[in-house]
């Protein structure tokens, strides 16, 4: 993939935010990646982030639950606004903005992030 290790970076600027849930990214030499949808998991440009808690905990939620940390998501989420390697994410809590968010429907427990492909 090799976008995730530079937005690794960028997230840990201050101030530093909780640790990454990353998840569903792709498959060795892409296809199709049941049951999600979409060229970007089959290729390797899209992943799939959990919901930061304010429990700090490392653990699934949706944005509906008591744990859910809207504070540091929309911090995360202004991030991946400037940064130029991601194209868009869908994310559906209506309190939460951004410039490149997008409201997909299965997506209230997770941020799906696209990213522009690598260059070699």
């Amino acid at each position: 993939m090799g976008l995730l290790p530079d937005l690794t970076i960028t997230i840990q600027a201050p101030p530093p935010l909780p640790p990454l849930r990353i998840g569903e990214i792709g498959i060795l030499g892409g296809g199709p990646f049941d049951p999600h949808r979409g060229p970007d998991h089959a290729s390797g440009t899209g992943a799939d982030i959990g919901l930061f808690r304010t429990d700090g905990r490392n653990l699934g939620g949706d944005y509906h639950g008591l744990n859910y940390d809207q504070a540091t998501t929309q911090q995360f989420l202004n991030l991946l606004d400037d940064d130029p390697d991601v194209v868009d994410y869908y994310f559906n809590d209506p309190d939460i903005t951004g410039s490149k968010l997008k409201r997909v429907a299965g997506h209230n427990n997770h941020i799906h992030v696209n990213f522009r492909p690598c260059t070699p």
